[in-house]
């Protein structure tokens, strides 16, 4: 089902720039039609703000770690501050979810949002990471 990603879309749609879908090569196909969908509900220039990350595997939680803080390193480079980007972990694997909120909770004003499956309320989150040393 695309109702989250729609759901989000919707919600952030006044201030939205970019949105980056980070798939599998197994997910990577849909994304097609994932941009038409988008196009058909919400029109052509927020279809063309989608762009794709691939990586190898979901069940590697380090490779989506890894891909989640490099995204974050490219949008800097690009001017955006972390708090204007957010991680959605509602949709996929569990280890998206870990990896989305553990991205959040090692850098300052980083985001993660989880769509919830009864409501359809979005809640964002700023976790942090507190040691003892």
């Amino acid at each position: 089902s695309w109702r989250m990603p729609l759901e989000a879309i919707k919600y952030h749609q006044p201030k939205l720039k970019k949105i980056i879908v980070i798939t599998s090569p197994e997910s990577s196909n849909q994304l097609i039609a994932f941009k038409e969908l988008v196009r058909k509900f919400f029109g052509k220039e927020i279809a063309g703000a989608i762009t794709e990350k691939q990586v190898s595997s979901f069940e590697n939680i380090e490779k989506v770690f890894d891909i989640l803080n490099e995204t974050y390193e490219e949008l800097a480079k690009e001017g955006y501050r972390n708090k204007d980007a957010i991680i959605d972990i509602t949709g996929g694997q569990k280890t998206n979810s870990i990896a989305g909120a553990l991205m959040t909770s090692f850098y300052n004003d980083r985001e993660f949002q989880y769509i919830s499956t009864n409501t359809f309320e979005i809640k964002s989150y700023d976790v942090r990471l507190i040691t003892d040393d």
